[in-house]
């Protein structure tokens, strides 16, 4: 039993690697530290494990060794850039809006393309709403919020919250920039929230319609992650994180799937601010996704 485990333990250790000591992004944070500002509560982990890897069911739906990724498809301009949520526990905010900018661009068959604005969801998303701002939020409701709020553009609400570590003021009727306020919607009905569903569902939400948002729980050695298939090697966990997630693949090695991710964390860190992580390694206990949105006019998101 012993050597077996040993043996695991090996494979999983090569499977991803960190940044050397002094390297990494986050090497000057202590743990506590990289926690305040980057991640949401640990006590918001819920009880229930992440959805169980079912090789088989996932090999048998989407063919075995099968990948998928958004950069590699014909609308690979229509997945975003790597943002910086800077010194704000606001990742509720970027994965939310970035898997919106994602799927407006992709559902308009790359015919238009917004940067959807997080700072409109931390400034404007309250305690009612279960949004703490820079101190994190249910990333379950926020969807709903913006189900019944709308979207509005990094041009016309530009993030700060990075910089000043706080939320700002609320600005209803016009853009912080003083430009004119144009509003995003999206249709309630098409709100698609993951509580422990499957790989499988959660996979083909990401190949049918675009990127997905997942809540994932963070151990201490996710912050030096640098590349590979990460799957956790120390238990000490630091938070909670909200990520957008663009696809998966195989590892041979490993025989597992993974999924492609994108963090807010800028492109220093990980795979040019990308990660993959193994099915069932503390990811996907939460998600969801949302669609199209309800105006008639030529473009089905806007809404004046």
């Amino acid at each position: 039993m012993k050597a077996i485990l040993f043996v695991v333990l090996i494979a999983t250790a090569f499977a991803w690697e960190s940044y050397a000591p002094g390297q990494g992004p986050f090497d000057h944070m202590t743990n506590q530290e990289f926690a305040d500002r980057y991640l949401m509560h640990s006590d918001e982990i819920p009880n229930a494990a992440p959805p169980a890897a079912n090789i088989d069911e996932f090999s048998q739906t989407f063919g075995f060794n099968s990948t998928f990724d958004w950069r590699n498809s014909s609308l690979s301009h229509c997945v975003g850039e790597i943002r910086n949520q800077g010194k704000c526990g606001s990742c509720w905010a970027h994965a939310t809006t970035e898997m919106m900018s994602d799927r407006y661009c992709i559902e308009t068959e790359g015919k238009y393309s917004e940067t959807f604005a997080p700072q409109y969801m931390v400034d404007c998303a309250n305690s009612t709403w279960q949004a703490e701002g820079c101190d994190g939020a249910d990333t379950q409701t926020s969807i709903k919020w913006i189900a019944e709020y709308g979207l509005r553009t990094e041009d016309c609400y530009p993030y700060f919250s990075g910089d000043t570590e706080t939320n700002g003021t609320c600005f209803e009727s016009i853009c912080p920039s003083g430009m004119y306020v144009v509003q995003y919607n999206i249709d309630h009905e098409s709100v698609n929230l993951h509580y422990n569903y499957s790989n499988v569902e959660m996979a083909q939400d990401i190949k049918e319609h675009g990127p997905i948002y997942l809540s994932m729980v963070v151990f201490s050695d996710f912050k030096a992650y640098k590349g590979g298939v990460y799957a956790p090697l120390e238990y000490e966990v630091l938070g909670t994180h909200a990520i957008k997630c663009l696809g998966w693949g195989w590892d041979e090695g490993l025989q597992t799937y993974y999924w492609v991710c994108a963090n807010s964390w800028t492109t220093s860190w990980g795979e040019e601010g990308f990660f993959r992580i193994a099915f069932n390694a503390h990811i996907g206990y939460l998600g969801g996704s949302a669609r199209h949105g309800t105006s008639q006019i030529s473009n089905p998101f806007i809404s004046i």
